[in-house]
């Protein structure tokens, strides 16, 4: 025969543990929820990269390749602008057309800025000609 009181405190516990399983179940349902709820936000891309920044790269990176070539222009005489082309994995990837001032070079830069914001050239087809 059992104790009197072994049969009671068994079915307590029983009880207790399931209603403390019920109740983180009902914890993890409402997180859940919360998690899935804001369907009216729409999806990024990632980070969001500033095109001044990708234009600034492209400009030395033109200039750069003006004085490999023997003529030398400043990244502030090209002109032109940039304009995003895709991501490509943890980075923003910028498409620069670029012309030096007066035409003498010209040609495009591909930019990558990585969420960081340090730019790097993926893509240089700047020429000059005489």
């Amino acid at each position: 025969m059992e104790p009197q009181g072994s049969r009671g405190s068994t079915a307590t516990w029983i009880t207790a543990i399931g209603g403390l399983l019920g109740g983180l179940a009902a914890v993890a349902a409402v997180i859940v929820g919360i998690g899935n709820g804001n369907t009216d936000k729409k999806p990024t891309d990632g980070p969001q990269f500033d095109p001044v920044r990708a234009e600034e790269r492209a400009k030395r990176e033109a200039s750069a390749t003006a004085r490999s070539g023997g003529i030398n222009f400043s990244a502030d005489e090209f002109v032109g602008g940039c304009e995003p082309s895709g991501n490509g994995g943890e980075s923003q990837v910028w498409r620069c057309d670029l012309e030096s001032v007066g035409g003498q070079c010209s040609g495009t830069v591909v930019i990558a800025l990585n969420a960081s914001g340090l730019a790097s050239p993926r893509e240089n087809a700047v020429g000059c000609g005489e």
